[in-house]
């Protein structure tokens, strides 16, 4: 009970769930032709980031490796949303709008990622 009001607290997990409700909206503008195949696919990873996050929270140590596995699922994550707008389901503003939340969490992951070394 404790840990889930620590993520809720986390900044990076609350920035995490604006852009998860930006990005169900904007997949709900995808060609059914796509929602159960590159829409799914983002939405898993998305709930696969944020399972990261919770993970990454509760642990003490060995967060690094949970920073490093976040890092390849943000990249795959850009990847996908670069395939949105390469098909062009999303326009040039919305896919702007959409990095920037998504390099905005990983900003702030990485100063967490800093946070925890100094720690030590």
């Amino acid at each position: 009970m404790c840990i889930m009001s620590t993520i809720k607290d986390l900044i990076a997990f609350q920035k995490l769930e604006d852009l998860t409700i930006v990005l169900h909206k904007m997949l709900s503008i995808i060609p059914k032709k796509e929602q159960f195949a590159l829409s799914e696919d983002i939405k898993k990873q998305l709930y696969l980031i944020s399972r990261l996050m919770i993970h990454a929270n509760i642990l003490r140590s060995g967060r690094k490796e949970y920073f490093t596995k976040l890092s390849e699922e943000f990249d795959f994550l850009f990847y996908l949303i670069r395939l949105v707008y390469k098909l062009e389901y999303i326009s040039s503003r919305q896919y702007m709008n959409i990095s920037e939340k998504v390099n905005e969490v990983i900003k702030i992951c990485c100063g967490w990622l800093e946070n925890t070394d100094s720690e030590k």
